[in-house]
């Protein structure tokens, strides 16, 4: 279980996050949404350790310490970023081999079970024939599909993902999040997801926690968080919420612009 109580974050004179609080349990999906600027990343970044906070951070009843990072943290939490810098020359294989330094010793040598986690995510994740290529030669998709697989390699209880698909096709962002639903229901790995594509997180996500300047404005199912009413007042967007066969689905309506204008001047959402 993942517990986030009264998490406060401030980036110089701005307060980034106000106090949110909220339960994820083993196994379960909550996507964050929200407008830009919301504090989505912001809260994935304080739950890694790689942000300043006040508040408490739990997974399975353990409290991480604001600042502390190393194996501790990463038997704990696994976070893969919108963006990561990856050492150029370094093959796929190795990077993807360095999520398991946390079940080793400092420099202790690499085990058949390290080698059998990380060759079983890079065919599940199909890097099987990149293995041997120096990260630098990767695509923008290719390489998240690595970093996705080097976090999945630390098997921590907790896995935090910043947007993980905008750089994928449509094909291989089905299968980052086809596999991430099956992890989480073979081992009970709890998914913690910051998400721009309102339809994409009905589909997959248990529930959807809605953020808006820096605080907890809606949670719930997709149906309950994802009606007009919210994404007109928040996100200043005008829209149709349909019924898809997975979930609920957003259309944007033409000749929203005027609307949104309104709702994304200073003084952010209008009053509802």
């Amino acid at each position: 279980m993942l517990s986030v109580s009264g998490l406060q974050v401030r980036l110089g004179e701005r307060t980034a996050l106000a106090g949110v609080s909220f339960e994820v349990g083993a196994g379960g999906w909550l996507a964050l949404i929200g407008p830009n600027g919301a504090g989505k990343s912001t809260l994935l970044r304080a739950v890694a350790g790689l942000v300043a906070h006040r508040g408490r951070v739990e997974v399975d009843g353990q409290v991480l310490r604001a600042g502390r990072h190393g194996r501790r943290r990463a038997l704990a939490v696994a976070y893969v970023p919108q963006r990561s810098t990856l050492p150029p020359t370094m093959r796929v294989a190795d990077y993807v081999l360095l999520g398991r330094f946390a079940h080793h010793s400092y420099l202790g040598p690499d085990t058949a079970l390290d080698r059998a986690v990380t060759a079983r995510l890079v065919e599940r994740l199909g890097l099987a024939e990149l293995t041997d290529r120096p990260l630098a030669q990767l695509s923008g998709g290719e390489a998240q599909r690595a970093v996705l697989a080097r976090a999945l390699a630390q098997q921590a209880p907790v896995l935090l993902l910043d947007e993980p698909t905008t750089s994928l096709d449509l094909g291989h962002s089905q299968l980052v999040l086809e596999l991430t639903d099956e992890l989480r229901h073979e081992s009970g790995l709890t998914v913690l997801w910051a998400v721009h594509d309102l339809s994409l997180a009905a589909q997959y996500a248990d529930e959807l926690l809605l953020l808006h300047q820096g605080r907890a404005a809606a949670r719930g199912t997709a149906r309950q968080v994802l009606t007009s009413g919210n994404l007109d007042r928040y996100f200043g967007a005008r829209v149709q919420v349909l019924d898809g066969a997975s979930g609920p689905v957003v259309s944007p309506v033409r000749g929203g612009t005027a609307l949104a204008a309104q709702a994304l001047a200073p003084g952010g959402a209008r009053a509802g």
